[in-house]
């Protein structure tokens, strides 16, 4: 081995095992900021893996798709598609489906939701295989009208149900479970597909086709050919679009959650940053003495980077562990989606691999050595002789970056705040919140020579009654150097804490007001799953009921606006046209139709904010929809299939990120001929709770259906708990921050307790008293934790506004109005600063281990 690397080791070891609070706390920071970081791409790779694989199953080896642009289309499709397949015109195969939301009766005492689907078994075995039951012994047929292929788990019961009751539009229907599908999810179940249409009252209709093409057959060509002779109600996909679809979709979500995960991640290395100070701060007048001994500027730099390493080795390896840990434990508790209700219900085991792993091992070990590198670049410009001298800490800390470099940060971040988004995502807003962050952290050593430490020293003129505060004040303003290594972490923590604050309690705030406007009714009823809609009379005999004072009844039409994209919800519930605030959460005027538009038949259309980022339908565009409408005729006698929509109000969605429109009752029914519902809003009488109301209705004689219900109070409360499920990781990565910012501050004054044993030596020789310099301590580090929490929190204040005017904007396509929690930010900043004011009282006790005297002694 290498001499002088011999004698690196041989320096190395020794001097970890001196400081192992200081290396403690280090490796704790690298590993909370590793294994958050890793858990949440863990489970995002995990979801997407597991959704992509479940639409393969589904889709099985159909090559191309026909869908409905609403959400069934006509069977009469299916013998168009059917005649080239007859042709041998490059079709070898086309297996009908139609899919269904169902619920289940009686399992638990609770209702479940289930995906039903219909398929024709002969076409299917060769184009979808794997949506093929496989009959059990005690199977009549497949055909059975009372057969269904799946599992449903009990909750209470390890073992499969082997029957299930389902919610059809003539009532609930006894199904016998014949046996288990090949897609291995409980949720979705098979059978024949006219016995479900005829059961569900979708004679004639279908949900998609699945095709398969003959060998040597051009996609392209096939595609262009079908698309010229099929009728414009239905879109041609490829199934792998389904997949880019989603992915798509939670794409925004998922890329938001490994930002934050990244930020503690550097984070952590601004603790190590404080901590490597620290340490250099001690060992330099050794390192000086070895550098006079012979030791090259090189050697040395090797040193401090060799202990870095080491502790970030060991963090990134906790990291990593405690990573995959924590990734199984979320996987397990809240699923696939993190609560972002994408990917609900799925279960999966962690995946990940060996190449990613490797991925986050660099970059734990990256962070660390460029938090080591800064300090020993600072260290050795100071002169080797100074070093040796009394003071020598303060030298060389001293010497950190001006505060140009601070200025262009904040310079570059403010033009990138306002760079819009790229491909969907918000990169620009993530790389300016970067470097506003990282100019914070650089101005603390210009802010605490200009502002804190002076006003330090002004303030001592007034505590020269408190020897210990005057001691702590008159320090720290003698002490710039040493103040910037203690609160670097401090203020990159707050600022961290800061912003997600400011922005999760805007994003509460504005859901909670969108709540108490989207829900004015006391009850609120719907159709299970399945389930025919409403018709008119059954609407009359509702509203007729004597405890209702006022009813609403409402209804949803899924459109499809772009193949790539999903499905529109198009919701229909009366608006009052002369006013449409009055129901709606508009975010911003409203562009009423001329007189020229309403003579002409434009119809007005409310859209949601994700519909102008998405489509471009902004305020005053008009547009049209593939709405299926009756003949619309107008004043000068000609009749047009297409009416034309006018936007005349765009309001606030914070539940479809990809976009949703409105439409008044009265247009829809007079343009569609649909006078269907399937939920409804009502308004109660005085001295009617609830409960009362709720358990009339599900009496009511309603063709064998049952309505669900549930009081406004009870889904704001359940939207409410729904969000606060999907901000838990916010919550943890806050307070994985202040719990690390902590550690860093015990850490770097337990280093200058031992650092300045003799200057603690000579004021107790003077007369001072141990407690004085334990409350000294304290209040240094009080004081300058309270300087950085203010700073970070000023600085957060900043990220938050690049957070909710710019990021959430660009990622989910809606804004929020600000509303900053000062009570908890000035509580966060005062408990945190007597946290690290007694972290550090009790981290100099600890430091103080030599006498006065015998410390003084080591001077001669």
């Amino acid at each position: 081995m290498n001499p002088r690397l011999r004698a690196l080791l041989w320096f190395i070891g020794p001097l970890l095992n001196q400081n192992r609070g200081r290396n403690a706390a280090a490796i704790l920071a690298i590993a909370a900021g590793v294994a958050l970081a890793l858990a949440i791409h863990i489970v995002n790779q995990t979801a997407v893996s597991e959704f992509q694989r479940s639409v393969a199953k589904i889709n099985g080896l159909a090559q191309l798709q026909i869908k409905g642009k609403e959400t069934y289309f006509s069977e009469v499709v299916y013998a168009v598609v059917a005649n080239e397949v007859a042709l041998q015109n490059g079709l070898r195969e086309a297996s009908p489906v139609i899919e269904l939301d169902t619920s289940t009766l009686n399992i638990d005492a609770k209702s479940k939701r289930i995906q039903l689907v219909g398929i024709d078994f002969m076409r299917a075995a060769a184009v979808t295989p794997n949506l093929l039951g496989r009959p059990s012994k005690a199977a009549r047929s497949i055909f059975d009208a009372a057969a269904l292929f799946g599992t449903i788990k009990s909750a209470e019961k390890t073992a499969n149900l082997n029957d299930v009751t389902l919610n059809t539009p003539s009532g609930p229907m006894y199904f016998n479970l014949a046996g288990p599908n090949g897609l291995e999810e409980e949720n979705r179940l098979v059978g024949d597909i006219a016995q479900v249409q005829i059961l569900f009252g979708l004679e004639g209709k279908l949900s998609r086709i699945d095709l398969l093409l003959s060998d040597n057959a051009s996609l392209a060509d096939m595609k262009s050919r079908l698309e010229k002779s099929l009728p414009d109600t239905v879109r041609i996909v490829e199934p792998d679009q389904e997949k880019n679809r989603m992915s798509n979709l939670s794409r925004a979500y998922r890329v938001n959650l490994s930002v934050l995960a990244l930020v503690a991640l550097v984070t952590g290395g601004l603790i190590v940053f404080s901590s490597q100070a620290a340490m250099v701060l001690k060992q330099w007048s050794m390192l000086a003495l070895v550098s006079l001994l012979g030791a090259s500027r090189r050697w040395l730099m090797l040193f401090v980077l060799g202990q870095g390493l080491v502790v970030g080795a060991i963090g990134t390896a906790v990291g990593l562990l405690l990573g995959y840990g924590l990734a199984a434990a979320l996987l397990s508790w809240v699923g696939t989606d993190l609560g972002g209700g994408y990917f609900a219900g799925t279960k999966a085991l962690p995946r990940i691999a060996w190449s990613e792993l490797v991925v986050f091992a660099a970059m734990g070990l990256a962070i660390s050595l460029i938090a080591s590198w800064l300090p020993a670049r600072s260290a050795l410009k100071a002169r080797r002789a100074e070093a040796l001298k009394p003071g020598h800490g303060e030298i060389t800390l001293g010497q950190l970056p001006a505060a140009w470099p601070a200025f262009a940060l904040a310079l570059l971040g403010c033009v990138l705040a306002f760079v819009p988004a790229i491909g969907g995502l918000p990169l620009a807003g993530y790389a300016a919140i970067a470097c506003w962050l990282f100019a914070g952290v650089a101005a603390v050593p210009w802010l605490t020579k200009k502002i804190i430490t002076q006003l330090c020293l002004h303030l001592s003129q007034y505590a020269w009654k408190s020897p210990p505060a005057w001691l702590a004040l008159h320090r720290t303003g003698q002490s710039p150097g040493l103040a910037v290594q203690a609160i670097a972490g401090v203020v990159a923590s707050m600022a961290l804490v800061t912003a997600m604050a400011i922005m999760v309690s805007s994003f509460r705030s504005s859901v909670s007001s969108w709540l108490d406007q989207i829900l004015p009714a006391q009850l609120y009823a719907r159709l299970p799953a399945g389930a025919a809609q409403l018709q008119l009379p059954e609407q009359q005999l509702i509203a007729n009921q004597s405890f209702i004072q006022r009813s609403e009844f409402l209804r949803s039409v899924d459109v499809s606006l772009d193949n790539a994209r999903a499905a529109v919800p198009i919701l229909v519930r009366k608006i009052d046209v002369s006013n449409p605030n009055q129901s709606l959460p508009s975010s911003g005027a409203i562009v009423p139709l001329t007189a020229d538009q309403l003579q002409a038949g434009v119809v007005p259309l409310y859209v949601s904010e994700a519909m102008v980022s998405l489509y471009g339908m902004s305020l005053g565009s008009i547009v049209t929809l593939p709405l299926k409408t009756l003949p619309t005729q107008l004043q000068n006698g000609i009749s047009r299939e297409k009416p034309q929509f006018k936007v005349v109000a765009v309001w606030r969605d914070y539940a479809r990120q990809t976009g949703a429109l409105q439409m008044d009752q009265t247009d829809y029914r007079r343009l569609t001929g649909d006078n269907s519902a399937t939920d409804i809003a009502l308004w109660l009488k005085p001295g009617i709770t609830e409960e009362i109301a709720g358990d009339a209705l599900q009496k009511l004689d309603l063709k064998g259906r049952t309505l669900e219900w549930r009081s406004s109070a009870e889904i704001r409360a359940l939207s409410l708990t729904i969000f606060d499920r999907s901000f838990a990781v916010t919550y943890a990565l806050e307070a994985a921050a202040i719990i690390v910012a902590l550690i860093g501050v015990a850490a770097s004054f337990g280093a200058q307790a031992l650092a300045r044993q003799k200057e603690f030596a000579v004021l107790t020789h003077l007369g001072a008293k141990p407690q004085w310099l334990d409350l000294q301590l304290a209040l240094e580090g009080g004081l300058l934790t309270l300087a950085g929490a203010i700073w970070g929190t000023l600085l957060g204040f900043a990220m938050s506004w690049i957070l909710i005017d710019r990021v959430n904007p660009q990622s989910f396509h809606w804004t929020m109005d600000t509303d900053v929690p000062w009570l908890a930010l000035i509580a966060g900043i005062v408990i945190l600063s007597l946290c690290a004011a007694a972290c550090s009282g009790w981290a100099g006790r600890r430091g103080r281990a030599l006498g006065h005297l015998q410390t003084i002694k080591q001077d001669w």
